[in-house]
């Protein structure tokens, strides 16, 4: 991935191009203002940064709008004339909310009395997006010292690049067979230079340890996300 480059920004957003395998992404965030008459702005700049048909692109952001009195609970009136010009940019830019998991509401007034929860910050794409990353979904966590909750973007059936780096588990040494694995590929021999030698047993004994951990730990990734929810415990959704 190049470095990436600034296609428009103001005090509501910044809009950037990316370049991941040879492919040009613009990613948008933004963070609206609580008024109305500056979030139209917003929106003029938003359909501003829209890169048109071809090119993939993410906006997220903290709207300070909801679309649906549904996304809404609490005293006070929903508004429809913000949802109706929030729709509108949607529509216009051709973008598509992604599937959402975990809490429904993302920010809370965190008050006693007069509670209000609401749907405010959420992630949208186009259809060229979703060309290139099918699975793509978020995830509302739950909310820490902020009135709002953070939100993971998750791209579960992304294939790993060729270059990913290989990572090593400490827990690896406590298995009574590792140290075998070790020395069997280390002690084959190989008749080069010393430094062809050391260089080529590093790549296979990377490439035998990898083979190992799949056979003898091949729910590493499920033990660990169990070991994580039960860490966290269940909590209900708003």
């Amino acid at each position: 991935m190049t470095k990436p480059q600034g296609v428009s920004y103001s005090d509501q957003h910044i809009s950037l191009h990316v370049w991941w395998r040879k492919k040009q992404f613009v990613l948008s965030f933004a963070h609206a203002n609580c008024f109305r008459a500056a979030k139209r702005e917003l929106w003029t700049n938003l359909a501003t940064s829209n890169p048109g048909q071809g090119t993939p692109w993410m906006v997220a952001s903290n709207f300070n709008a909801t679309l649906r009195t549904h996304e809404k609970r609490g005293p006070g009136s929903f508004n429809m004339g913000s949802a109706a010009v929030f729709s509108a940019m949607v529509d216009g830019c051709s973008l598509i909310q992604i599937p959402s998991q975990g809490r429904k509401f993302t920010w809370i007034n965190n008050r006693r009395r007069g509670n209000v929860v609401a749907v405010l910050d959420r992630i949208f794409c186009t259809d060229d997006w979703f060309s290139v990353f099918q699975d793509f979904h978020q995830k509302v966590l739950f909310k820490g010292a902020s009135d709002h909750s953070p939100m993971l973007v998750v791209l579960e059936d992304l294939v790993k690049p060729l270059n990913c780096p290989f990572l090593f588990q400490r827990s690896w040494f406590d298995h009574e067979k590792f140290l075998k694995i070790v020395k069997d590929s280390w002690d084959e021999c190989i008749s080069r230079s010393a430094l062809y030698v050391f260089s080529h047993k590093i790549k296979r004994l990377k490439s035998v340890i990898k083979k190992w951990a799949r056979e003898t730990f091949p729910n590493v990734n499920l033990e660990k996300g169990g070991g994580a929810k039960r860490a966290r415990g269940d909590s209900k959704e708003d």
